[in-house]
């Protein structure tokens, strides 16, 4: 039992939450005594601490590699934009900017769920069998829409009436396959249209927005040939004769073909869960009072 519960990772962010509650403590007890003097000590563990919010990333090592690493310029550019922001958060206080201000008291719940959510991401591990789960439980999130292959003879019922434009497609399509007329070969035929001649792997909302609902609907029910024309289709500018090329239904990917994507997911799911819990169980630690009786001295019946 007691393997399970150190192994929990709420157990782990609330040791973490403590050490660095400790941390900030014996931080905050030097500076109020360097704030007496008014000396601003910058030193390592200082702006490594900085580098760390700056970066909102929580990674100690990360952040002395990145601190070596800089040129002596942007060091100094740091070390000047910790110390303004040291004196200007002290003065505030000093000047009691703190007290009363509901935008200072949103800021800081907003710093105590941004740390919660740093260690939660610091002990998140996603391992196979969370990504199998996740992938099985939500896999018409990733399913592939279909897609279609296809070029168009048109003919333009702005120019030729609605019923001329039918009647010239009827007569067209015949000699359009009877002549084995090629994909490449569309743009010979017809009038211009005001979208694309041909469409390559594109899906029903894009078709269904250039042709209309019905045609789009009537497309996607052809087979694929590199030879076959069909029609007449009428769209809201016109009449046409269609030749598909490929006609993908929609499938389900393997996770294999998606991991990328559900990896993210997944991690972003769990970032939120955890955090989540970790915050409630800092609210359970509190007992909450509820009194909504009318303050003395305000309106209504006594």
């Amino acid at each position: 039992m007691l393997i399970k519960i150190l192994k929990d990772p709420l157990v782990h962010f609330i040791v973490a939450g403590f050490a660095l509650f400790v941390a900030y403590s014996a931080i905050v007890a030097n500076d109020s005594i360097e704030t007496d003097s008014q000396i601003i000590v910058v030193d390592r563990a200082a702006l490594l601490t900085y580098l760390q919010f700056r970066t909102r990333a929580f990674d100690p090592d990360a952040a002395e590699q990145m601190l070596d690493a800089m040129p002596d310029e942007t060091r100094q550019r740091l070390i000047e934009e910790f110390t303004r922001e040291e004196a200007l958060y002290r003065d505030a206080l000093a000047l009691g900017l703190d007290e009363g201000d509901d935008v200072i008291r949103r800021r800081m719940v907003q710093k105590a769920e941004f740390l919660a959510q740093g260690f939660v991401e610091l002990g998140l591990d996603i391992n196979e069998n969370m990504l199998s789960e996740y992938f099985a439980s939500h896999t018409e999130d990733y399913r592939e829409p279909p897609s279609i292959t296809f070029t168009h003879v048109f003919f333009d019922a702005e120019t030729r009436g609605t019923e001329g434009a039918m009647e010239v497609a009827s007569t067209s399509l015949p000699v359009l396959n009877r002549e084995a007329v090629a994909f490449a070969s569309a743009i010979e035929y017809g009038d211009r249209y005001p979208f694309h001649l041909n469409y390559v792997e594109r899906g029903p909302e894009e078709i269904a927005a250039h042709f209309g609902p019905r045609m789009a609907w009537q497309i996607f029910e052809l087979p694929p040939s590199n030879s076959q024309w069909h029609g007449p289709y009428a769209s809201p500018y016109g009449a046409h004769l269609v030749m598909v090329t490929h006609n993908e239904p929609a499938r389900d990917p393997e996770l294999a073909e998606v991991r990328d994507r559900v990896a993210a997911d997944l991690t972003q799911l769990e970032i939120r869960r955890r955090t989540d819990e970790a915050i409630t169980s800092i609210t359970e630690a509190y007992e909450v009072r509820i009194d909504l009786a009318p303050s003395q001295g305000q309106g209504g019946e006594q």
